[in-house]
């Protein structure tokens, strides 16, 4: 199983979050200045990529 850490609440960055589970990889993204629905879909689509690319889906990475 991997784990993916994505260390926010909403918005707002928490750099010392602190999981139970070691992460395989941490998620983050420069979030732009707006409102909070524009940045968090920064953030899910960093996450989705990251999703798709560990699942092996030829759309998130690229045709082989």
């Amino acid at each position: 199983m991997t784990v993916l850490k994505v260390p926010y609440h909403l918005d707002e960055y928490l750099p010392d979050l602190d999981l139970p589970l070691r992460a395989d990889e941490v998620i983050t993204a420069d979030l732009p200045s707006g409102d909070v629905w524009e940045r968090l879909a920064v953030l899910y689509r960093r996450v989705a990529g990251a999703v798709a690319g560990r699942c092996g889906c030829w759309w998130a990475t690229g045709p082989a």
